[in-house]
């Protein structure tokens, strides 16, 4: 209920992740996740994909490109230093840094997240 009513709220509905792990997310709460900055299994990004997310980006004026805290954001440094756009952290479950966080918690984080970016 707290995403839904949050997502009514977002003036941009659009984002790049970094991988397609946020599609369900997105979908059920009408946001959309445009690009990714990973495949998944994949182990990185060429120079003309990175450049193909930047222009998806300038293109959709998408804010924010969210990574996650296990993963390299080197990539997404670039994508952002090239777009001005916002950098954020969605974090999946099977990743996650500390051991203290609950489901609920993350979600919770994820929203946070959410709402500073597409706000």
């Amino acid at each position: 209920a707290d995403f839904q009513a949050a997502s009514k709220t977002f003036t941009h509905k659009e984002f790049v992740g970094f991988h397609s792990a946020y599609d369900y997310l997105a979908r059920r709460y009408g946001l959309k996740q445009v690009a990714a900055l990973q495949e998944l299994g994949s182990e990185g990004m060429s120079p003309a994909q990175v450049q193909h997310v930047i222009a998806i980006i300038k293109q959709r004026h998408v804010p924010v490109v969210f990574t996650e805290t296990a993963f390299d954001s080197a990539q997404a440094q670039t994508v952002v230093a090239e777009t001005g756009v916002k950098l954020g952290i969605l974090q999946p479950l099977e990743t996650y840094d500390n051991l203290h966080d609950t489901y609920l918690s993350l979600m919770r984080q994820n929203l946070n997240q959410l709402k500073k970016a597409m706000q």
